[in-house]
């Protein structure tokens, strides 16, 4: 999973790519422990790593209230790249480059199930072993 930063257009956070060390005294939009735990963990240990604590402004329990917090000049967030899509006309994206996190998905699904929906779904699984 590739991640992204976000800010708001026109602010002096706008680059071509950015360092979890950039970040550093830099104010942070993130998700809420209680909502966002596997998130926070896999984004503060890339912090962690490059030995800079990552200074929280904000934080919110839903993406939308996230991206709001953004878009009124409260901070950056961070967000995986095929998130970040969703949102890509009102905010600049831009990679976060040098980061050593990973997330493992493990799917599963009824092979019987002719559902399209899940058909769909499995086009965009890049290691989909048949059996």
């Amino acid at each position: 999973m590739r991640w992204w930063w976000s800010c708001p257009k026109g602010t002096a956070w706008q680059k071509k790519f950015l360092l979890a060390s950039d970040l550093k005294g830099e104010p942070l939009v993130v998700g809420t422990e209680s909502s966002w735990s596997v998130y926070r963990r896999l984004i503060f240990s890339e912090f962690h790593r490059l030995n800079v604590p990552p200074l929280i402004s904000q934080e919110a329990p839903t993406p939308s209230a996230i991206i709001a917090l953004v878009k009124a000049g409260l901070g950056l967030t961070i967000f995986p790249k095929s998130y970040s899509d969703n949102f890509a006309q009102s905010l600049v994206r831009c990679p976060l480059v040098g980061e050593q996190s990973a997330m493992n998905v493990i799917c599963a699904w009824n092979r019987a199930d002719i559902n399209p929906a899940l058909q769909a779904m499995l086009q965009y699984l890049p290691d989909v072993q048949p059996r």
